[in-house]
C-alpha cells in the first residue's frame, strides 16, 4: 500500500532538531553533518545500485534478444538467468522509493506480485494494452510478469519452448519484449531523476516532513516494514489474514524467494551501515548518526546502533533455516515462518520507535495492516 504523507510540519525534541530551511548549512542544530551523510548514501549507494539495476536491465534484454531469434533451450536457460540477476539487483533499488520513483508509481511496476495472470494473458491476446499509464496493469508487468512469461505459462521448460513456438507465440514473445523495455524505459528516467536532482537532494539537509533525509529514512523504515517483512513473509504466511502460499515473491520460479529475501536484506544492512554498493567501504550512516546523537547527549540506549544490527543479523540466521522454496516452507512447516516474520519485525520496532526518537524524525505515513 502506498504510504500517506503527512505533509505537516512535525517538530520533535525541538532542542537537538535543525530547522526547517532546506536550504540551511549541513550542519544541524544537532551538530551532525546531515549533508556528508546525504552524498554517501546518494553517491555510494543509491545512484550506484540503479545503475546497477538498469546494466542487467540491460544485459536481460539482450538475452531476449538472442532467445527471441533462437528459442533454444539454452536461451531459454540464459535467459531464465538474466531474469533472476535483475531480479537480486532490484533488492538493492526497490526501499528508494522517494522522488521521481514515488511520482511515476516506479515500485508497482516493477514488483506487484503476485503478478495477475488473467491480464497478463488478456494483454497478449489483444496485443494491445499501455503499461504507462494504465494501473490496471501495474500487476501484469515487472520482475513478476517475466516470471510468469518464462517459468508459469507452462509447467516445464520444453513446454514452455513450445509455447513460444505455437502459432500464436509471437504475441507471448511481443510481451515479454514489451515488459522488458518497459521496465528499462522507466528505469532509465529515475537514472535521470538522480543524475538532475543530485545535488538539490544532499543539499536539503533540515529536520522536516519535506526534507531529504527524513524522507529517505521513512522511506527506507517503511520498506523494511512492508517491502521486506510484510510482503515477503507476513502476507504469503497469513500474519494479516489467510496463508497465501500463492503471493511469495518469484512465485513461478519456485526455489528462489530465500534468495531474493536474503539479498534484500543485505541491502538494508549495507544502507543502514552506510556501505558503499561499489566497494562496500563504510561511510557516515543512520547508524553513525545514531552513535553521534547518542554519544553527545549521553543517552541511556548507547548500544541502539548496534542492536540493530543485531536485530538484522537475527533475521539472517532466521531465513537461513527456511526452505530455499517458501511454498514449500509455508506448506510444510509454516510456524518456522512465522518464527522467521517475528525475528523481522523486532527491527521493525528498532528502527520506526527506538531510532526515529534518537534521531528525532516524526513518521511520515499511516501504518494500515493493523500491526
Amino acid at each position: 500500500m502506498k504510504k500517506i504523507y503527512l505533509y505537516l510540519i512535525l517538530i520533535i525534541g525541538l532542542s537537538s532538531c535543525g530547522g526547517g530551511d532546506s536550504n540551511q548549512p549541513s550542519i544541524t542544530n544537532d551538530g551532525y553533518d546531515r549533508g556528508a551523510l546525504l552524498v554517501n548514501l546518494t553517491d555510494n549507494i543509491i545512484i550506484p545500485s540503479f545503475n546497477q539495476f538498469s546494466n542487467e536491465l540491460s544485459d536481460l534484454n539482450q538475452s531476449f534478444q538472442t532467445f527471441s531469434s533462437d528459442l533454444s533451450q539454452n536461451n531459454l536457460l540464459d535467459l531464465r538467468k538474466k531474469w533472476l540477476d535483475a531480479y537480486l539487483a532490484w533488492q538493492y533499488v526497490e526501499m528508494f522509493n522517494i522522488g521521481k520513483a514515488e511520482e511515476m508509481y516506479y515500485f508497482q511496476k516493477t514488483n506487484i506480485y503476485p503478478t495477475n495472470t488473467a491480464r497478463i494473458e488478456l494483454n497478449v491476446e489483444s496485443g494491445t494494452y499501455d503499461l504507462e499509464n494504465n494501473s490496471n496493469n501495474f500487476s501484469a508487468q515487472g520482475l513478476p510478469a517475466i516470471d510468469y512469461m518464462l517459468y508459469g505459462i507452462e509447467s516445464d521448460s520444453n513446454l514452455v519452448i513450445t509455447k513460444y513456438q505455437s502459432v500464436d507465440g509471437y504475441k507471448y514473445t511481443n510481451y515479454l519484449s514489451s515488459l522488458i523495455n518497459q521496465m528499462i524505459s522507466n528505469t532509465n528516467q529515475i537514472i535521470n531523476f538522480w543524475q538532475t536532482e543530485r545535488d538539490d537532494f544532499v543539499s536539503s539537509t533540515g529536520n522536516t516532513a519535506t526534507s531529504s533525509l527524513n524522507k529517505l529514512t521513512n522511506d527506507f523504515i517503511y520498506y523494511y516494514e512492508k517491502g521486506f517483512r510484510a510482503n515477503k513473509i507476513g502476507i504469503p504466511g497469513g500474519v494479516f489474514s489467510s496463508v497465501y502460499p500463492d503471493k511469495v515473491e518469484a512465485y513461478y520460479r519456485k526455489n528462489v524467494s530465500k534468495k531474493l529475501a536474503l539479498e534484500a536484506l543485505k541491502a538494508i544492512k549495507a544502507f543502514y551501515n552506510g556501505e558503499s554498493f561499489v566497494d562496500g567501504t563504510s561511510g557516515e550512516s543512520l547508524k553513525t548518526y545514531i552513535d553521534f546523537i547518542v554519544s553527545k547527549n549521553n543517552l541511556s540506549n548507547i548500544y541502539l546502533s548496534q542492536q540493530i544490527n543485531e536485530k538484522f543479523n537475527n533475521s539472517e540466521q532466521m531465513l537461513l533455516q527456511l526452505n530455499d522454496n517458501f511454498v514449500e516452507q509455508i506448506n510444510g512447516n509454516l510456524l518456522q515462518f512465522l518464527y522467521t516474520y517475528d525475528a523481522i519485525q523486532e527491527g521493525v520496532v528498532k528502527l520506526k520507535t527506538d531510532m526515529l526518537s534518537v534521531l528525532s524524525i516524526a513518521v511520515d505515513y499511516v501504518d494500515a495492516d493493523g500491526d
